[in-house]
């Protein structure tokens, strides 16, 4: 009986483990999904990495290029500049804890097309909203105060005399 609880046990253990394995390999299933779990991938990275051995990093290159490459390519119409950024911070991480001296080549591959995409965002922003959100925020300083009014100017005056 015992032995026989033992062998269910350790099937049970084995089973489990493959089913969390499998399930850890899988496609995410939406953009929350594997911008979550490629956050906790790189969390896990940067919590362990300094002991992993050569087979703990291929397993990590191959999860890595699952999130950076392939599943960024099934969520990347659906992502937002902001998250387009942080699926970008979490590239450079990822090779930091890896190999600092990777990270120069990581932005030398940057995809040409993503770049223009958020600045293209940036230039919408700042041509439909922008003077409307430094309007906001003069109305709230005149709320505050004039010698915050006059700081804001000055910096806005500063930014135009620069550009």
């Amino acid at each position: 009986m015992n032995s026989s609880f033992r062998k269910n046990g350790l099937r049970f253990v084995f089973v489990s483990l493959i089913l969390v394995v499998s399930n850890s390999c899988q496609k995410p299933a939406d953009k929350e999904a594997y911008l979550q779990n490629f956050r906790d991938f790189v969390e896990r990275v940067k919590k362990y990495h300094d002991d992993y051995t050569k087979g703990d990093w291929e397993w990590a290159d191959k999860r890595f290029t699952q999130y950076s490459d392939k599943w960024y390519d099934d969520f990347k119409e659906e992502l937002t500049s902001n998250e387009k950024i942080e699926v970008l911070t979490l590239k450079l991480e990822y090779q930091n804890l890896k190999e600092p001296s990777v990270i120069s080549d990581l932005l030398k591959s940057l995809k040409r097309e993503d770049v223009d995409e958020i600045k293209d965002k940036i230039d919408e922003y700042i041509e439909k909203d922008l003077d409307e959100d430094v309007e906001k925020v003069m109305d709230g300083l005149k709320e505050i105060g004039d010698s915050a009014v006059k700081v804001v100017e000055d910096i806005l005056e500063e930014i135009d005399n620069r550009f």
